[in-house]
């Protein structure tokens, strides 16, 4: 990495001495407690590896200075030029870190951009080109004037690195610095590619799947560097001549046609060139890592890489390869920034006898759906035999559901729940070993578990109904198999599209309410709202239909037998026949339950 200048450092010693003089030492010992690392450090978890397992780790993805900004440059110089590119250190951390790795291993220098491409044509190609791609063929040539090119040479790589597109961020538009990589998000590792192009729909994917970008050019003149490779270059298929399956859309400078034996015939001067890549500033937030220690080497072997060629891990790569033996070590890593600050941290590596993994008969699972999982230990060579003995299932996602399984005869347990709620869970299995096979945990299985559909059934006690009279609706919301379990929320018994009322489920998944109309025809529906576990839906209409109420008539008079010229009142009583409601209007009511009001079903 790079390297600290004593200057600072005594400069710092300095600074330190004056401190002490002018405030309390145990304010100062509180701030050098407390580095810049931390704030952005995300803790190694712990491994676990099989007998003579090689696994990687890539520390920058985990250690962040929480000075570091976006705005290291790197200057490109070319065939056609130099021009500076500003990086996204803060935005793109380890796969910035990655490229100074491969910059300061001198492994760009004297490469060839092996592919002027349009994403959009098959072979050939032709304009307009939307990417310019390298950092991944160093060129061979021997000393005449112009120098003579013998073939070219795969550069040698660290390890993949993790995906770290953010397209919302950093899309891949005109003039940005990216990672190339193949079918697999995290397989990148020396070859990067400029955008020529607004390439944002083009290599638009999910982030931590698309294309990562890293940089830009700063100013016009890296346009213009650009622009000359577009305008001076030619994409040939040189890939029968080479074996080389990438070099169908290789950069030849205009006028020159290559031979059938080519490279034979070709000078540098007909190459587009990157010729070295320079970093004139030392990044902010640059880390160094130190191995402190390893409590067990005979169990595992812990190795950091150095940015030199020919080295199969990076200077922030740790190598970890377990032993033959079963065990335990404790990792302790030191981590320094650019201003001396440090942190230590540790974590433990398992090297297990056996193997545990787990999987479950379905993914994803709906909610109160059963899900069995199944963990299958199995010893790791050269042991042999099967374990027995019982398996431990963990379940989380905020709460934490626990199962023991045993272990049958083919070294396999099962445990089922039916229990998970909707989202996500980690489900891990641990195996916990008997006298003759250690421990082992399966690695992480996420099960997720959708919403439940739903169905809603609506029902009216009297249909149709006259006028005045009390109805009552009944609405019953029911899990769809294979979901299960009684939704809960609440329901919104709807009059076309307006709101009757809204009424809470009870605990047989019901809601009842009591109401009565004025004459006509009502289209009346339940809405279900749904809940965590349990999606929405809607009964079907169902039409109330509200007639006229009957009458009686009645007549009677003052005086039966009135005397000649006496005056007599004739009286008429009209009265409404039961059910009817002598008030013509709205009412509504609702119960939790299915038990009927005590008052009379005709209420004024």
């Amino acid at each position: 990495m790079w390297n600290h200048l004593s200057k600072q450092r005594s400069a710092r010693r300095r600074t330190l001495r004056s401190l002490l003089s002018t405030r309390p030492w145990l304010e100062i010992l509180e701030d050098r407690l407390t580095p810049s690392i931390l704030d952005t450090a995300t803790p190694l978890t712990d491994q676990t590896l099989t007998l003579g397992e090689t696994s990687y780790l890539d520390l920058s993805g985990n250690f962040i200075d929480s000075v570091t900004i976006n705005g290291t440059v790197v200057t490109f110089n070319t065939s056609q030029g130099s021009f500076n590119v500003t990086l996204f250190d803060k935005d793109a951390p380890q796969t910035v870190t990655n490229f100074l790795d491969y910059v300061q291993a001198g492994i760009y220098n004297n490469d060839v951009f092996h592919r002027l491409a349009n994403l959009t044509q098959s072979l050939p190609q032709n304009p307009p080109y939307q990417v310019l791609q390298g950092g991944g063929y160093s060129v061979v040539a021997d000393n005449s004037t112009p120098a003579n090119v013998t073939g070219f040479d795969t550069v040698p790589t660290f390890q993949p690195i993790q995906n770290e597109s953010n397209d919302a961020l950093h899309p891949n538009v005109l003039g940005t610095l990216a990672m190339a990589r193949g079918s697999d998000p995290n397989s990148s590792t020396s070859q990067f590619f400029f955008n020529l192009t607004d390439n944002s729909q083009t290599l638009a994917g999910s982030n931590g799947e698309g294309y990562t970008v890293f940089g830009a050019v700063t100013d016009s003149t890296g346009l213009h560097v650009l622009q000359s490779f577009v305008n001076n270059y030619t994409p040939t298929d040189v890939s029968t001549a080479t074996s080389n399956s990438s070099f169908n859309s290789f950069p030849l400078v205009n006028g020159f046609t290559p031979a059938p034996n080519f490279p034979t015939g070709a000078t540098l001067n007909d190459l587009a060139l990157i010729n070295s890549i320079t970093v004139p500033n030392t990044p902010t937030g640059q880390l160094t890592y130190g191995l402190a220690s390893n409590s067990n080497p005979s169990v595992v072997v812990a190795t950091l890489g150095s940015n030199t060629v020919g080295s199969p891990i990076s200077i922030n790569q740790l190598r970890l390869v377990a032993g033959d033996i079963p065990g335990s070590s404790v990792i302790t890593l030191q981590i320094t920034d650019n201003q001396g600050d440090r942190i230590t941290t540790q974590f433990t590596v398992t090297v297990a006898a056996t193997t545990t993994a787990v999987t479950a008969d379905v993914i994803p699972s709906i909610f109160g759906q059963a899900v069995t999982f199944t963990a299958t230990v199995a010893p790791t060579s050269p042991n042999e035999g099967t374990p027995t003995g019982t398996v431990a299932f963990m379940v989380t996602d905020g709460t934490f559901t626990y199962g023991l399984g045993t272990l049958n005869g083919s070294g396999q347990a099962t445990f089922t729940t039916s229990s998970l709620t909707a989202g996500d869970h980690s489900v891990t299995a641990v195996y916990e070993g008997n006298t003759n096979f250690d421990t082992s945990a399966s690695a992480v299985l996420t099960q997720t578990v959708n919403l439940a559909d739903t169905t809603t059934s609506l029902t009216a006690d009297i249909n149709p109904l006259v006028s005045g009279q009390v109805v009552i609706f009944t609405a019953t919301v029911a899990g769809i198999s294979p979901g299960a379990g009684t939704p809960t929320g609440t329901v919104t018994f709807m009059d076309g599209t307006t709101a009757l009322r809204t009424v809470t489920l009870n605990s047989s998944g019901q809601a009842i309410l009591f109401n009565t109309f004025t004459i006509g025809t009502y289209a009346i529906t339940a809405v279900y709202g749904g809940d965590s576990n349990f999606n929405t839906s809607t009964s079907p209409v169902l039409t109330q239909a509200v007639s006229m109420a009957d009458t009686t008539t009645t007549v009677s008079a003052s005086s039966t037998s009135p005397d000649f010229g006496q005056a007599v009142t004739f009286m008429a009583k009209v009265a409404v026949t039961a059910p009817g409601n002598p008030v013509a209007r709205t009412r509504s009511g609702y119960y939790a339950t299915k038990e009927q009001p005590k008052s009379s079903r005709n209420p004024a």
